[in-house]
């Protein structure tokens, strides 16, 4: 069977979605340098390291379920909300400076971590953002998030620092988006 419905969104109800290639090295990848990891901590420190370390992973891992998932879910919610032309006029491959600086105002204006920002993207991605728009988006966020600003800029550095920081870093996510649009164009050539 094919793995694309008729109007070629994605895989046929009732079939589940393959999983790329890519995700199958890097899972092998992952689990062989947790091998080679757990090897040398019990060769060099003992299997009471190891007990300490499994039971540290299983607490970051109750820690970050719940946020994965509430991250997950907005995901999918905004997957859904955002029809696929709509993400492709103002975020696609072509989308020049005015798409770049909206990128640029959801990425500053995105709160919360990683947990939140990746699903984000990859929503964003699934209804045709393109590469420049996604690397301009996590640019901004990764670097003029708000939510950074007001909870631990400020706080610990003072106005004037968050000011200078936010302003000396500006430009960065359009310059990404710049590059990203270049190397996404070059690749395709390729």
């Amino acid at each position: 069977m094919s793995d694309q419905t008729k109007d070629g969104s994605g895989p046929p109800s009732g079939e589940p979605a393959r999983r790329p290639a890519s995700d199958r090295v890097t899972l092998i990848v992952l689990s062989a340098l947790a091998a080679v990891g757990g090897t040398a901590v019990y060769l060099l420190q003992g299997s009471d390291s190891v007990v300490r370390s499994l039971r540290g992973d299983v607490d970051l891992i109750v820690l970050m379920i719940p946020r994965l998932a509430a991250g997950v879910l907005v995901g999918g919610f905004i997957q859904v909300l955002i029809p696929k032309g709509l993400a492709a006029k103002w975020l696609g491959e072509g989308i020049g400076l005015r798409g770049m600086l909206l990128a640029t105002f959801a990425g500053f204006c995105t709160p919360g971590g990683p947990m939140l920002s990746f699903p984000i993207v990859v929503a964003l991605r699934a209804a045709g953002a393109g590469i420049p728009a996604l690397v301009t988006y996590i640019t901004a966020w990764s670097l003029l998030g708000v939510h950074r600003i007001l909870q631990w800029e400020i706080p610990l550095f003072g106005p004037e620092f968050a000011a200078v920081r936010f302003i000396a870093s500006l430009p960065f996510p359009i310059v990404a988006g710049l590059i990203a649009a270049a190397l996404a164009a070059r690749m395709r050539q390729v």
